[in-house]
């Protein structure tokens, strides 16, 4: 696993997977709720339920698809998300 840590804010920020990822577990530091998608991209806010402060979330495959990652938080808010990948 490569960890990795990073601030979202309110615009949909993209992370580029090089070379796909099999999987990734995500945990959201805080302070704020984070939005959320795997290979797909629109207004997170409006369509995914928030990955709460404190809480994780892993995506797993048997095969390496993860090849984009969007991640929004709400209007005026950002909060810190650790990432550990497998590829």
């Amino acid at each position: 696993m490569v960890p990795m840590t990073i601030t979202v804010i309110s615009a949909i920020q993209e992370l580029t997977c090089k070379p796909e990822w099999y999987g990734v577990t995500v945990f959201n530091d805080g302070p704020s709720p984070v939005y959320m998608d795997v290979n797909r991209t629109y207004n997170a806010v409006n369509f995914t339920t928030p990955l709460n402060p404190l809480e994780h979330l892993n995506f797993d495959y048997d095969q390496p698809v993860i090849v984009r990652l969007y991640f929004q938080c709400l209007a005026a808010q950002s909060t810190s998300v650790r990432l550990f990948a497998r590829y």
